[in-house]
């Protein structure tokens, strides 16, 4: 039997997961996907972006700086889902 992140009352409103119905194991599951998701725009961003033969796009997806707002943010949000589950199961 997998708990509901909703059924804990002390999470404050504005976690993504407060308002919805999820259980613990798939709040696990998008931890780990945002995390890997993470793993891979730093990659793109180190390995990939510098041996591009043309000069990306400005603000296009392989923007340096649009691949580091994508990696912020899966970082962030894997995060703020890590904070869940732990105060979920301390």
């Amino acid at each position: 039997m997998t708990q509901s992140l909703q059924e804990h009352n002390g999470t404050p409103s504005h976690f993504p997961f407060s308002s919805c119905s999820i259980s613990i194991d798939d709040a696990k599951e998008v931890h780990t996907a945002l995390r890997s998701a993470g793993g891979l725009f730093q990659l793109v961003q180190r390995e990939f972006l510098p041996k591009l033969n043309e000069k990306a796009r400005e603000g296009g997806d392989l923007d340096a700086r649009v691949v580091r707002a994508y990696l912020d943010q899966a970082t962030a949000e894997a995060q703020e889902g890590r904070t869940i589950i732990l105060r979920q199961h301390p």
